[in-house]
């Protein structure tokens, strides 16, 4: 009986144990880069290439050139960013779920570009799977304890 209830108090703990390290996760700052880019053609693609392991606020910085940059994921190639710019760029954006991503330059000249992920946090599918887990240990735990009493 003592095993079912450490069993049932360790399913309501859970969500709080993985929000704290969360909390701890989400203060680290990286970076991806420090890169320069040729401008990409037909004939071949220059980009950097980096790995968000969760929902990321990030920042993109590009120093030289002039033309358009391009923020790809490259599974689904979905466009993240597309903005033009002429000698710099500083443009946030949100990397929306766990993936690799290019940083791709198309223009004239070459640019410098690095990325810094400001607040990374856990996916909307993640946390609901946490506080569901809570929700059921918690009313599981309410009904041994009330079977219990009787």
């Amino acid at each position: 009986m003592r095993i079912i209830k450490a069993l049932l108090l360790f399913l309501i703990l859970i969500p709080a144990i993985a929000m704290l390290n969360y909390r701890v996760y989400f203060t680290e700052i990286e970076f991806a880069g420090l890169a320069t880019l040729k401008p990409s053609t037909s004939n071949g693609v220059s980009y950097l290439s980096f790995h968000s392991p969760t929902e990321s606020l990030a920042e993109l910085t590009c120093n030289g050139g002039e033309g358009k940059i391009q923020v790809i994921e490259i599974f689904d190639s979905n466009v993240i960013v597309n903005r033009t710019f002429i000698g710099s760029i500083s443009q946030e954006f949100i990397v929306p779920r766990e993936g690799t991503y290019w940083v791709v330059y198309y223009g004239k000249g070459t640019t410098t570009c690095f990325i810094r992920f400001k607040r990374n946090d856990p996916t909307v599918g993640i946390q609901n799977a946490f506080y569901s887990i809570g929700i059921v240990g918690a009313a599981l735990f309410l009904l041994y304890t009330w079977r219990e009493r009787k």
